[in-house]
């Protein structure tokens, strides 16, 4: 705004206390995101066989009478809850958990997780259902239980998409980590937020400068894990 002084972009603040600020605060959102992510995989991961066909089927082998109605039911909630949650903007998910237990990053790490474990309940029961059938038939043939069938027949086969997913989601999460601190969610959003409604554009772009080298550094990482799973 030029009738702001010294509201422009550039160059940015560059002063060490503030800088650490920030720098604390970046660290803040990527823990917020990655407990995130810790919680959405451990809601994602059982639930996708249930979203499944394919290991619906072989958790409940039996598809007479009422198991049929059984599978379908279990099947349809969640992916209802599937939906729901992933339907629901993680902006929406923070405000509301905001006004149920108060400020700070437990909100932002909540409805990250909610948001994101119906997205990889998604993906991840895409993943299962697109496996080659022979394995399991193989297994299913000598008498082995779920269990085993899908830890050697299902797991062996999803395992590298599991992951690339993950990290992708990953990635994902810690951007809209940076957006949920304007609802008051914790993390480096707060202060971006402050930033711009206070005209400190200076500042803004080193808080900016800041998330794109972190989600640079990231992305590094996620493709040196892929890249042992390929």
């Amino acid at each position: 705004n030029p009738e702001i002084k010294d509201s422009g972009f550039f160059p940015p603040n560059l002063d060490g206390d503030r800088v650490g600020k920030y720098l604390v605060s970046m660290l803040e959102t990527v823990q917020m995101a990655v407990l995130a992510l810790v919680l959405s995989v451990a809601i994602a991961f059982p639930l996708s066989f249930f979203a499944s066909r394919n290991t619906l089927d072989i958790i409940f082998p039996r598809d007479h009478g009422s198991w049929k109605f059984v599978k379908t039911g279990i099947y349809m909630m969640v992916r209802f809850f599937a939906n729901l949650s992933r339907s629901i903007n993680e902006i929406i998910w923070a405000l509301l958990f905001v006004s149920a237990v108060g400020l700070g990053p437990m909100p932002g790490i909540l409805a990250l997780g909610i948001h994101t474990s119906g997205v990889l309940i998604k993906l991840f029961s895409e993943g299962i259902e697109t496996i080659q059938p022979e394995p399991v038939a193989a297994l299913t043939a000598t008498g082995a239980g779920f269990v085993k069938v899908i830890a050697y027949a299902v797991l062996p086969q999803t395992t590298p998409f599991f992951v690339s997913m993950t990290l992708y989601r990953l990635e994902s999460d810690v951007r809209s980590a940076t957006i949920l601190g304007f609802t008051g969610a914790g993390g480096i959003g707060c202060y971006l937020f402050d930033k711009l409604r206070s005209y400190e554009n200076h500042d803004v772009t080193t808080i900016l400068i800041i998330i794109v080298v972190t989600v640079a550094v990231i992305d590094r990482i996620s493709a040196l894990i892929r890249a042992r799973y390929t």
